[in-house]
C-alpha cells in the first residue's frame, strides 16, 4: 500500500484537491489488493496439498486420506479421480483469481 500512495498518479490526485479517504479507498486500495489476490490464490492451492498431509496424520476421512489409501493399495482408478478433482480445484482458484484481476483493475483486458 505504501508503494501505491508513492506512486505519481496519487501525488496528482493530490494537487487536484481529491480526499485522502477517496484516494486510499478508490485507487490506491484497488492497485495494492492485486498482489494480496495473486498471493491468496497461491496460498488456497497450498493449503489444498497440505490436506492431504493433514487428513493422513490426523487420521480425518477425506480425499487426501483416500489419495494415500488408494496409492498404498494400487488402485488407480481412485487416484486418477482423486487427481481430477484437485486439478479442477485449482482451475477455479486461478479462474478466480484472474476474475479478480479484471473486477479490480479494468485495464486487465481478456485475451
Amino acid at each position: 500500500m505504501s508503494d501505491v500512495l508513492s506512486r505519481e498518479f496519487i501525488t496528482t490526485l493530490r494537487a487536484r484537491g481529491v480526499t485522502m479517504r477517496s484516494i486510499v479507498f478508490k485507487h490506491a486500495l484497488r492497485n495494492a489488493s492485486i498482489p494480496v489476490i495473486t498471493v491468496l490464490g497461491l496460498l488456497l492451492i497450498g493449503l489444498l496439498s497440505g490436506t492431504v498431509f493433514t487428513e493422513y496424520v490426523f487420521s480425518v476421512p477425506g480425499l487426501g486420506q483416500e489419495a494415500v489409501t488408494a496409492s498404498a493399495n494400487h488402485n488407480l482408478p481412485v487416484i486418477e479421480a482423486v487427481a481430477l478433482y484437485f486439478t479442477v480445484i485449482v482451475i477455479i482458484a486461478n479462474l478466480l483469481v484472474d476474475t479478480s484481476y479484471q473486477l479490480l483493475n479494468p485495464k486487465v483486458r481478456r485475451t
